[in-house]
């Protein structure tokens, strides 16, 4: 007995030319309704299997295309997932206004294994469509409401009633306004420009937003199915299974509460370009709302000259009070932000600096232990003043000890902490100071001659520019380090045009033309996938605790310090012997 393949093959030749791309697409989103079937159950009817469909159109396209793959990446966005050797979630979304993006989970998800996550996520709106040939809001309307949901697959069969029910207590959650993720999750939500951490579930879609499945293999163990084959009985495995997709689901979430913020960003910024163009001139940033209400104001006046005498007072009036709520409000939220951004310069600052403490006060403990024991070597005097040295060490310790835990780099009274002008060259050798146990042990050579003593900061808090050079300069300390050559870090300055630039390079392994904007982006710390495997092989582990360990906010909160006050940063690309060059434009104020 032989066995064959099951299917239809559909040829249809000789079509006229108008047919072409849009009879195609037309086409491709009739049969998008049938490829989002993949298996149904109804009462009285043997098991439907769904459907697979290839079509290979060579006048069209040079390839066969999948069809159900194809229209699961035409919605806002694909997600894959899955645990990896060590237990850990691998989470890959790539999604329009986001690109891709990754994550790998500190939880481990110890009882899961040969478990893969395949999902479109689709949200309403045409504009949220990637592929518009084989997605549209009417196919969507009829697909997600049948075929919408996270189905189970194990060992390539549907497992129900998965995908037909709320199993990852999506509705439940968004029924009870639940919005804060959780954890680790939390904390990413923090590092995400705009986005309210404890709000950032709101935005999650429904569960038939969703097309696609998660995928059990045959090595997965811990499933065991209910006696009616409804579903797998409870277990620990199941309950991880669950934790696992919904880590996915919350983390992707998140990041499209994080576009819709970084959308309205753009919409802001073409605004501001719009606003130039009827000005004729370039605007800061930072004055927008108030070159706005100024050009209102003005507008308005011109306006109300036609009108009779008591009617424009009461208009200008009017319209003073209300330019005068807008231009407070907008001071009111600038401050907000300004110690924001003091809060977020400070935190790596005091890593260093507890860090520091705490390797004085080991290397105090280590050698008022040597003492003592020399000290029963002694007798006499000799032995006394060994101990008394030790009892010294003793009281250092402690004040060390007390100072560690009474300072606190931020201030309790915002009103009290003021920007003003701030020394480059004075910061940056106090930054290279703190990084001399990590330069000297891997024999690293910073030259900051070229920074004169009159290049001077204005608008700026000293924190701020502490975090500038900390991130920075720790980036280029694992750069050097990462790589076998020449170990050498440099930073200039320079005046132009009434700004201040400071640029920083360095021999370490260098950064991909394609990634110079990328970088800035939160939680993206090597893109290129090379740095920190590199490190690992060159760098002795507790040395991380001193140039960080690679969280990938740091040139993230160096943008928005230096974007804040008007500046800019860029990557550039290096000449001669650098491999990573960094230009930061800053206010600046010449010392006489």
């Amino acid at each position: 007995m032989q066995s064959a393949e099951t299917g239809t093959t559909l040829i249809i030749e000789d079509i006229s030319d108008e047919w072409r791309k849009r009879g195609m697409d037309w086409l491709k989103r009739q049969l998008a309704v049938l490829v989002a079937n993949r298996g149904a159950r109804r009462d009285g009817f043997m098991e439907d299997p769904g459907f697979n469909i290839l079509l290979e159109a060579p006048d069209f396209e040079d390839e066969v295309k999948d069809l159900r793959e194809e229209f699961i990446n035409a919605g806002w966005g694909t997600l894959n997932a899955f645990v990896n050797s060590k237990g850990q979630a691998v989470c890959e979304l790539d999604a329009k206004g986001l690109g891709k993006r990754k994550i790998v989970s500190s939880k481990r998800f110890s009882n899961l294994n040969d478990v893969k996550l395949h999902l479109g996520i689709f949200i309403s709106g045409v504009e949220k469509i990637r592929d518009r040939g084989i997605a549209s809001s009417r196919n969507l309307s009829e697909i997600l409401p049948r075929w919408g949901g996270v189905q189970i697959r194990f060992r390539g069969f549907r497992v129900y009633p998965y995908g037909n029910d709320d199993w990852l207590n999506i509705e439940k959650d968004k029924a009870r306004r639940l919005a804060s993720p959780k954890e680790e999750l939390l904390a990413f939500a923090e590092s995400l420009r705009g986005v309210e951490a404890s709000r950032s579930l709101l935005n999650m879609p429904a569960m038939n937003s969703y097309i696609g499945n998660v995928e059990l293999g045959k090595d997965a163990k811990g499933f065991e199915m209910k006696a009616n084959r409804e579903g797998f009985i409870d277990s620990d495995a199941m309950t991880e299974l669950k934790d696992f997709v919904r880590f996915a689901l919350d983390w992707t979430t998140i990041l499209r509460d994080y576009s819709i913020r970084e959308e309205s960003i753009l919409k802001a910024e073409i605004a501001k370009e719009a606003f130039e163009d009827v000005l004729d001139e370039p605007i800061q940033t930072h004055r927008v709302v108030d070159r706005a209400l100024e050009y209102i104001d003005n507008e308005i006046r011109t306006v109300a000259r036609s009108l009779e005498p008591n009617k424009r007072r009461e208009v200008e009036q009017s319209i003073s009070k209300a330019t005068e709520v807008i231009r407070r409000q907008n001071e009111s939220n600038k401050s907000e932000l300004s110690h924001l951004r003091l809060i977020a310069s400070t935190s790596t600052l005091l890593l260093i600096f507890s860090h520091e403490v705490k390797s004085l006060l080991g290397l105090l403990e280590q050698s008022k232990n040597s003492l003592t024991e020399i000290a029963e070597t002694l007798v006499g005097e000799d032995k006394d003043k060994a101990l008394e040295i030790g009892s010294n060490f003793n009281d250092l310790n402690k004040r060390l000890t007390e100072l560690l835990q009474l300072t606190s780099l931020i201030s309790a009274d915002k009103s009290k902490v003021q920007p003003g002008r701030v020394s480059l060259k004075s910061k940056l050798l106090k930054v290279e100071k703190a990084f001399e146990l990590i330069t000297g042990k891997y024999g690293i050579a910073i030259d900051s001659e070229n920074v004169p003593n009159n290049a001077i900061t204005r608008k700026y808090h000293e924190a701020e520019i502490y975090s500038i050079l900390l991130n920075i300069l720790s980036n280029s300390i694992k750069a050097v380090i990462a790589t076998s050559g020449k170990r050498k870090i440099g930073v200039t300055s320079s005046f132009h045009e009434g700004k201040l630039i400071l640029a920083i390079k360095d021999t370490g392994i260098g950064l991909n033309e394609s990634r110079f904007s990328e970088v800035f982006t939160p939680f993206i710390s090597d893109p290129d996938g090379e740095l920190y495997v590199n490190l690992e092989s060159r760098m002795n582990p507790e040395d991380n605790l001193i140039v960080g360990t690679g969280s990938g906010i740091g040139l993230g909160i160096v943008k928005e310090i230096v974007v804040a006050h008007g500046g800019s940063i860029n990557f550039e690309k290096p000449e001669g012997e650098w491999s990573t060059e960094i230009k930061i434009v800053l206010e600046n104020e010449e010392a006489n």
